[in-house]
């Protein structure tokens, strides 16, 4: 990840809407129990990043997996994207183990435990949006496309999942490339363009 910048904040926190439920989500770092000695977890949430090394994760390595998550108490996971720069996570591929997302799914609903699904990472997107408004506005609406049409590739399989509660959207808003007016108010409607469709198919 890239730290070019001071501060970068969570584009699922910037945008408040009820279908993405974030709460404490915060990395599987921390200890098992809380400092009171009290027994309460420390923590219950964490972020899973799909990665290529996934894509031929057997069955036994998704178990012991949930397995530890199972022992830290963990009640809520965040999958970060499905959709890697053109490697999808829930589409069955000729080389590759059953999809990650069914694994997960899978497990997360035997536990039980809730599972926010996000949707496309791009590795180009700081360099695209440090691009002039028309070339951001583009390629914002060019995410949203993408994203959309994942969602409703999407629907068909998570629908089927109680431990599915929502949607994740892995952009991160930093506090540069958004100051001036003309960006903001690309970044606003784009906002509020991919979270309507959500409510809308959610």
């Amino acid at each position: 990840m890239r730290h070019r910048c001071t501060r970068r904040v969570l584009l699922a926190a910037a945008l408040g809407v009820p279908l993405i439920r974030v709460g404490p989500v915060i990395g599987t770092g921390l200890p098992e129990r809380s400092r009171s000695g009290s027994g309460t977890p420390a923590f219950s949430g964490t972020l899973l990043q799909l990665s290529a090394e996934h894509l031929h994760w057997t069955h036994g390595d998704w178990t012991r997996l949930f397995d530890e998550l199972e022992r830290l108490r963990i009640s809520r996971i965040v999958i970060q994207w499905v959709v890697s720069d053109g490697t999808s996570f829930y589409a069955s591929m000729p080389d590759a183990t059953r999809p990650a997302l069914l694994e997960i799914l899978d497990a997360a609903e035997a536990m039980p435990l809730q599972v926010l699904v996000g949707l496309v990472f791009d590795s180009s997107y700081w360099d695209r949006i440090a691009a002039s408004p028309d070339s951001t506005a583009a390629y914002l609406a060019d995410r949203e496309a993408r994203s959309i049409r994942v969602v409703d590739e999407l629907l068909p399989i998570v629908e089927l999942y109680r431990c599915f509660k929502g949607w994740y959207l892995c952009e991160e808003i930093d506090d540069t490339n958004w100051r001036e007016p003309a960006a903001s108010a690309i970044l606003h409607s784009y906002l509020h363009r991919i979270s309507d469709y959500l409510k809308l198919v959610s």
